[in-house]
């Protein structure tokens, strides 16, 4: 192939189990109660504080 005629390395870098925040079955788990089928796409994990409202750690 021409890259490996050029001396040119491809690297790909494939990540199977993410997705962008902007994938729409990401937007509609958000928007979906807990327990629904769109959210059992997803590990979503309590938030941290009094009311949840902060980051979850790890």
């Amino acid at each position: 192939n021409a890259a490996r005629r050029l001396g040119i390395r491809v690297l790909l870098d494939i990540v199977p189990n993410h997705c962008s925040s902007e994938h729409p079955w990401f937007r509609a788990a958000l928007a979906a109660p807990p327990g629904s089928p769109e959210r059992a796409r997803f590990h979503f994990a309590d938030g941290r504080g009094p009311d949840g409202a902060e980051p979850p750690n790890n």
